[in-house]
């Protein structure tokens, strides 16, 4: 059988089964470890009384005494604090008090604390008076106990027995052990039995352990983590490294440092924490073509997968990606070929790690795409005269963009100026001339046609 003692104490001392904590009559709570029975007294002896702890055999006729003095409790603060050694720190934590005075006066007089401290650190019980052990026991007999509480003359004040079977009984394992990622963390729940007033049932805190591999486990935690009834069991677990898995076991403990069953179960984490945010973002339309290109610096995130590029239009809250596969982690450079002519753009960079996470948006960067590429120019412009005026036609640009076309007129192509105020639309325009410009009978003259694209209507 499996042992443990108690290496510390717990900073909030809580047992919620008032049985436990109210002044009743004379008892005690017995633990069987091997050969040897420890017994709990349920008080503390009042001034100038004691305990007497006698026993009586399966071959004895009557109780032999086993205390050769009665087991009183510590008096002075400053023995007292000497007999805590290291758990005196915590235990004043715990309590709230400033010394060793306060400490003792609280112990003895809150039967709470006192009962609870009794179970947790065997120092404390015997500092109360609470506390006494005997071993040299037969396996499988049952020997009769009787502690007396007695005045300084050795008057029997009051008294209590109980029959012990000596034979171990390890606390019942722990249920419904489950355990669940939460963030960063792995969050273990577990259920107990309710304590139902069963003497030997001094079951009082739980070990939780945790192996990566399923041989080597750790002890999680560094305080007790105590049978708190009428609460929900849990424990965080803040120490694990995120897309790992963990076998967590766990165990139940009583005042004589027996341990139940152990109870595993596990949790694959995942790694849920995003990588850096991408920096140093710049984005500038590309000359010569209709897109923007965009810089960044290189994240060094270990886990890097690489990036994710976002649009958003100048009038729209909500940002499209724009690239279709994760761009790989050595890139550093992406072009967006299809940003809308004459629209301000806003972008932004995230990177994605091999788990998937993915960061924040990077600073935002923007650009104005425009066209700088002009249209083709129209094709086999003719002229004939008709009358006073002059019609031109023409055929289209073979450009798309094209929105339209300005007219010119000349003596040649450097006196040529703009006939036209508004765009012509169509390949035919009639020149009628004007009182600005008239058409004179018998002068030669130079016509010519462009095309102006959307960028520049």
């Amino acid at each position: 059988m499996k042992r443990f003692l108690p290496c510390c104490i717990f900073l909030i001392l809580i047992y919620t089964q008032a049985a436990w904590s109210q002044r009743k009559p004379l008892g005690f709570f017995v633990a069987v470890r091997e050969d040897s029975v420890f017994l709990f007294f349920n008080q503390s002896p009042r001034i100038g009384q004691g305990f007497q702890v006698e026993r009586k055999g399966p071959d004895d006729a009557d109780f032999q005494r086993l205390t050769e003095s009665p087991v009183n409790a510590v008096m002075d603060a400053g023995r007292a604090r000497q007999m805590l050694g290291n758990d005196y720190e915590s235990l004043a934590a715990a309590l709230k008090v400033q010394s060793a005075e306060q400490m003792l006066v609280q112990l003895k007089t809150d039967p709470y604390y006192g009962q609870v401290a009794t179970l947790i650190s065997r120092k404390a019980a015997r500092v109360l008076g609470r506390f006494f052990a005997r071993g040299g026991h037969r396996t499988g007999e049952t020997y009769r106990y009787r502690v007396l509480r007695t005045d300084r003359s050795g008057k029997i004040l009051e008294s209590a027995q109980e029959d012990i079977l000596i034979r171990e009984n390890p606390p019942r394992p722990v249920e419904s052990l489950a355990c669940t990622q939460e963030r960063m963390s792995v969050v273990v729940d577990w259920d107990y039995p309710a304590w139902s007033g069963d003497a030997r049932d001094l079951a009082f805190q739980f070990m939780l352990f945790r192996s990566p591999d399923g041989r080597n486990f750790q002890c999680v935690h560094d305080r007790p983590i105590l049978r708190l009834e009428g609460m929900p069991y849990r424990f965080t677990d803040a120490g694990i490294e995120t897309g790992r898995r963990y076998i967590y076991r766990m165990v139940a403990v009583d005042a004589a440092g027996l341990v139940s069953p152990s109870v595993e179960a596990a949790v694959e984490t995942r790694d849920n924490t995003p990588p850096q945010k991408p920096g140093g973002l710049i984005a500038h339309a590309a000359k010569g073509a209709d897109a923007v290109t965009l810089n960044w610096d290189r994240n060094t995130d270990p886990d890097l997968a690489g990036y994710h590029i976002y649009r958003w239009a100048a009038d729209r809250k909500d940002s499209v990606r724009i690239n279709p596969l994760v761009l790989p982690p050595a890139e550093r450079s992406f072009t967006d070929s299809a940003a809308v002519l004459g629209t301000v753009h806003y972008y932004a960079v995230t990177a994605v790690d091999t788990a998937g996470n993915e960061s924040a948006h990077s600073e935002r960067a923007h650009a104005l795409v425009t066209d700088q590429t002009p249209p083709g120019p129209p094709g086999f412009l003719s002229a004939r005269i008709t009358g006073p005026s002059v019609v031109l036609s023409w055929r289209p640009s073979p450009d798309p963009d094209a929105a339209g076309y300005q007219v010119r007129r000349g003596y040649d192509e450097i006196t040529a100026f703009k006939l036209n105020q508004d765009m012509v639309k169509d390949t035919v325009f009639v020149d009628n001339g004007g009182k600005e410009h008239p058409l004179i009978p018998g002068e030669q003259y130079y016509y010519s046609v462009v095309a102006v694209d959307t960028m520049t209507y």
